[in-house]
């Protein structure tokens, strides 16, 4: 696959080489970037991206570590691994080289991808018991939640098969259970959905320092709520395309 399907702007996600053969794989941090350049050099194709920020801060990652690579080009994902080559700091923003070290392959993996949206969501803080309960009988009954906090609401941003991405005021703490509640519209029908997920990162927005962006990994997701979702993605990309034709 040409590097030429890889475009400015075009999300990263990184993970550390090998972590998914790990015993606690879900465990291992996945860092955010994004595409500021694409270049030859004689080792061959170098990326230079944003560093990442975790918990409203810069994380430099170190030079010569190995990670595996996913760009989200429009609704593909294309995948590789990479090594950090180097690092710097332009017009007050840092920056890293990573060297491609693998062949760039689309894969399809509809979990994996994040479908931008604008989705009302209430969140309920929850304990590991009740999230354990939950996960026994994959029923929300009212014993589980009544002496969990109160709901706060946000905003998902983008959702997936796998997990979500939301914003509001409130701060998450990695690991924290939650239930999250919100609707969609599946083949003309609403649907209101209770799902039980894991904060994963929690951290400031740059663009405003008074709003949380925290990213929620689905656990204990049935194999028909999942299917779901990833219908309700598909229909609204289709819903997407056919109002950009026209």
């Amino acid at each position: 696959m040409p590097k030429n399907e890889i475009t400015l702007g075009a999300k990263i996600e990184l993970k550390k080489r090998n972590s998914r053969n790990r015993e606690n794989a879900e465990g291992i941090r996945t860092y955010y970037s994004k595409v500021l350049d694409i270049s030859d050099a004689e080792e061959g194709t170098v990326v230079k991206a944003s560093m990442p920020i975790f918990e409203g801060h810069v994380v430099p990652l170190s030079i010569g570590e190995e990670y595996d690579i996913y760009f989200s080009v429009g609704g593909n994902i294309i995948e590789s691994t990479c090594k950090v080559a180097g690092r710097s700091k332009e017009a007050n923003i840092y920056v890293m080289d990573l060297l491609v070290t693998g062949e760039l392959r689309r894969v399809q993996r509809r979990e994996f991808y994040r479908m931008p949206c604008d989705i009302a969501a209430a969140v309920q803080i929850i304990n590991e018991w009740q999230a354990i309960a939950y996960e026994r009988t994959h029923e929300w009954k009212d014993a589980l939640t009544d002496n969990a906090r109160e709901s706060s609401t946000g905003k998902i941003i983008d959702l997936s098969g796998g997990g979500l991405r939301m914003r509001a005021t409130t701060h998450y703490d990695k690991d924290e259970w939650v239930k999250i509640t919100f609707d969609i519209c599946c083949n003309d029908k609403k649907q209101t959905l209770e799902i039980l997920g894991k904060v994963i990162a929690s951290y400031l927005t740059e663009n405003n320092r008074s709003i949380y962006e925290t990213r929620v990994q689905f656990k204990a997701l049935s194999k028909e709520r999942k299917e779901t979702i990833i219908k309700y993605i598909f229909q609204e990309q289709r819903r997407i395309q056919q109002k950009s034709r026209g």
